[in-house]
């Protein structure tokens, strides 16, 4: 029996946003940069570092515009670092949660040292779903250094279509047979079908159009080759094309990594804000998860949301001039949305700030944290310090030295939200829900009529044989 199933982008990009994610932040501490064989980022401290006071804020207000999945904004951390030395070079490494689209679009991190602008380097973490709860600076330095970097010389094969013969193609579909221990990576596809064959190969159903604006459709084949390749298409007249101007697709033999480069390149065109290098990277990793994986197909559009507009633990790394005695660093850096439970009406946001790369410094002194909540969540609920309201509507707590445990807060818009088991979903996506039930129920209905006309037809079909025989 064939089980077909159809993937629409849409539905995976609108299944994404519905799952919460908890926006992340960090603390600076130092780390250095090893070459050779041992090459990669190794946490290290120094006798003669260690800081006075941290202020942190949390500025959620005007002009950061809040989202559906909760307020956004920007984080200062300033620290009071004393030099007991000479002066010397620390190389720092600051992790913090943040999407890399976020991070070009809405405010580049900012980090001076005794009030001149110092440059840094961002290094990517490769896993977005990755648990921070429990995670030390270390963890992160090592979650670094073992990033997979690439696939050598293995090929695979590369498909697309002719843009001359693309331009005249009102719509094309391509049918083929995918080898089962073979996998492809696609583009430019609006549908996409899989039909089991119940052998060693699946039968696979794909469609498209020219889209100038969005690209090349593309496929590309990662192990055995696909085969039986037939291709149907009609011309912007609806009339099929005839005499074989589409009778095959423009096939050549490409290194996987030529490919992932030239994907990365594609993505972060004109984004400069974004390194490419880190990128390429991020795709080499999500397509060996991918390889490595169970599904058989990626559709690369999806996959570029995933990379970069998903929320990921990601590193600042920056080398301070430290001048004897004392000196200030200060980090900003913007605030992405919040993990939102929308099971409380009105919903509550939780944000986080890793506070574990505080404990390798020589001693720390007072941290001094401050959140200014925006206008339509006014309210701190709940927290992991003592926080405390002040008359301008902000919370200030001050401790002595390091929490035992990562910084954690919640936003709301009422001081008492209710708890509801149904989820407070906002009217945009109800409707959403609402049209894709209705899309569903009228083809069910659909069925059901085609079904009851083909039964009322053979009734009369046999009420008339009846008829003849009686005659």
């Amino acid at each position: 029996m064939k089980k077909v199933a159809v993937i629409l982008s849409i539905l995976m990009i609108f299944a994404a946003a519905l799952i919460p994610s908890g926006a992340a932040f960090a603390n600076s501490a130092l780390m250095e940069k090893r070459s050779g064989d041992n090459f990669g980022l190794f946490a290290v401290s120094d006798d003669d570092l260690s800081v006075i006071s941290e202020e942190l804020i949390f500025d959620f207000r005007a002009p950061y515009p809040s989202r559906e999945s909760g307020p956004v904004g920007q984080v200062t951390a300033k620290y009071n670092i004393n030099n007991a030395g000479g002066k010397k070079s620390a190389l720092m490494g600051f992790p913090l949660m943040t999407s890399l689209r976020e991070i070009s679009s809405m405010l580049n991190p900012g980090v001076t040292c005794n009030g001149s602008a110092i440059s840094y380097d961002i290094f990517y973490l490769p896993d977005p779903a990755i648990d921070i709860s429990e995670l030390s600076f270390e963890d992160v330095l090592e979650l670094i250094n073992n990033r997979f970097m690439g696939f050598g010389g293995e090929k695979g094969i590369f498909y697309t279509i002719d843009p001359m013969i693309l331009q005249k193609t009102k719509e094309l579909e391509i049918e083929f047979m995918l080898p089962s221990a073979s996998k492809i990576l696609y583009g430019c596809y609006y549908m996409v079908g899989i039909a089991d064959s119940g052998g060693s190969h699946s039968r696979i159903k794909m469609a498209t159009g020219y889209h100038p604006d969005i690209g090349l459709p593309s496929i590309f084949v990662i192990g055995e080759d696909i085969s039986d390749i037939s291709i149907k298409a009609v011309d912007m007249q609806g009339n099929g094309f005839g005499d074989g101007i589409l009778s095959e697709l423009v096939r050549e033999e490409m290194a996987i990594d030529l490919y992932i480069s030239s994907y990365a390149q594609s993505e972060l065109d004109g984004d400069n804000a974004i390194d490419y290098d880190e990128a390429r990277i991020l795709t080499i990793g999500a397509i060996k998860n991918f390889i490595d994986g169970d599904e058989r197909i990626l559709d690369m559009s999806y996959l570029g949301i995933s990379l970069f507009d998903s929320a990921r633990l990601i590193l600042l790394s920056y080398t301070a001039e430290l001048e004897e005695g004392q000196n200030e660093v200060i980090i900003t850096y913007p605030i992405i949305n919040g993990g939102f439970n929308n099971h409380y009406r009105p919903s509550k946001y939780t944000y986080s700030y890793i506070s574990s790369p505080a404990k390798n410094w020589k001693s720390f002194g007072s941290l001094t944290v401050r959140i200014y909540p925006s206008a339509d969540a006014p309210f701190v609920i709940d927290s992991s310090l003592n926080m405390q309201r002040q008359e301008d509507g902000s919370y200030v707590c001050t401790i002595s030295g390091v929490p035992d445990n990562n910084i954690t807060f919640v936003l709301c818009a009422s001081e008492n939200p209710r708890y509801v088991r149904s989820p407070n979903f906002s009217p945009l996506i109800i409707i959403i829900m609402i049209s894709i039930f209705l899309v569903i129920a009228a083809f069910v209905a659909g069925i059901g009529y085609l079904i009851a006309r083909s039964i009322k037809r053979k009734k009369g079909n046999v009420a008339v044989q009846k008829k003849k025989q009686r005659v």
